[in-house]
């Protein structure tokens, strides 16, 4: 696969943008699909107040 990388002008700032989030959208799919079904749940530890010195 051949990237042929724009020069970053005005003219073409909101194509190399969209690019840009294209290819995001790539990622976080591979992510969704590879990795989070494999990761385990934090538990909740819910609020914890601070100690507070009087």
């Amino acid at each position: 696969m051949t990237h042929h990388l724009l020069p970053i002008t005005y003219d073409n700032i909101e194509a190399i943008a969209a690019a840009a989030f294209a290819k995001s959208r790539d990622c976080i799919t591979a992510v969704r699909m590879d990795v989070l079904h494999n990761i385990q749940p934090l538990e909740r530890v819910g609020f914890e107040p601070a100690d507070q010195d009087d």
